[in-house]
This record gives C-alpha cells, structure tokens and sequence, in this order.
C-alpha cells in the first residue's frame, strides 16, 4: 500500500514499473583528482593547487525516466565532461594570516545541474507538443580571492 497525492491512508496508488528507469545524477563514472604541493620560500609557504573533475554522461531531468522528451532531444541529460579549479595560497611565517587567488571552473565549460518541465512546476497542464522545459547550470568561470586568519 502506499500514499500520493493526498489519497486517504489505506487507498492504494497506482503502480508504474520503473525498472531499467536511470537514476537523477548517477553517471557510470565520476571522479575527482586534486593536486597541492607546498613550497617553502624562507619567508613562507606557496600552495599551488590543481583540481580536476570528470564525470561520464548522466540523466539530470525531472521524473523518474530518461527517455527524450519529444521536440526537445537531450534536455534532460548532460553529456560527459571535466572542470578545472586552480589556486595559489600563500601563508607568510609566523603570521596569523594566508592569503589565496583561485579561479574556479577555469575553462568555463558550461555543465547542466537540472532541467524541469515549467509547466508542472507552476502547476499548468502540460501539452505533449507545447512543453517548455528549463535548465540549470553551474557557475562560469570565476576569478577570486581569498584571506583568512587564524584566532
């Protein structure tokens, strides 16, 4: 027995088979590889920092199944791709503080987060060949800095 959409406890819900349905965000293969490497100068310390994320394609739409959404192919997947963080942190000797540039998603690919279907977010009815559908992406490159102190 289950309970959706309101219905009474007791009331069973309608079943849907969902078997061979593809997971929300679960590529086959996702990984990350950091590299920090401290630097003594005599006066402090330089941290270079190179991350790199990778991650096959995978299903980011709304619903329960991966398959096409008809006249808009591909809006609910987001194909394979890798990001590029870097950074440079320096910690002067026997001082309170550091002090970091970075820049994040340095090769500012741009990689979808989510796609939703308007009309059911809104609560519309939705037409079959009039659905408007919204990606999310991450953020573009970004260039910033850092400084932190110790207490």
């Amino acid at each position: 027995m289950a309970r959706a959409n309101g219905q009474a406890c007791g009331t069973t819900a309608t079943t849907v088979n969902v078997g061979g349905s593809v997971l929300k965000h679960a590529p086959t293969f996702a990984s990350t590889l950091m590299y920090e490497h401290d630097f003594d100068t005599g006066k402090g310390r330089i941290t270079p920092r190179i991350s790199a994320h990778y991650e096959t394609k995978s299903f980011v739409g709304s619903g329960a199944f991966a398959n096409d959404v008809p006249g808009h192919p591909g809006v609910k997947m987001q194909g394979a791709y890798t990001t590029l963080d870097l950074s440079i942190r320096y910690a002067p000797r026997g001082k309170a503080y550091t002090a970091e540039l970075f820049v994040n998603n340095a090769t500012d690919k741009e990689v979808k987060y989510d796609a939703i279907e308007v009309c059911t977010q809104v609560g519309a009815p939705c037409q079959p060949k009039q659905q408007i559908w919204a990606a999310y992406y991450n953020k573009p490159r970004t260039l910033g800095a850092r400084v932190s102190m110790k207490f």
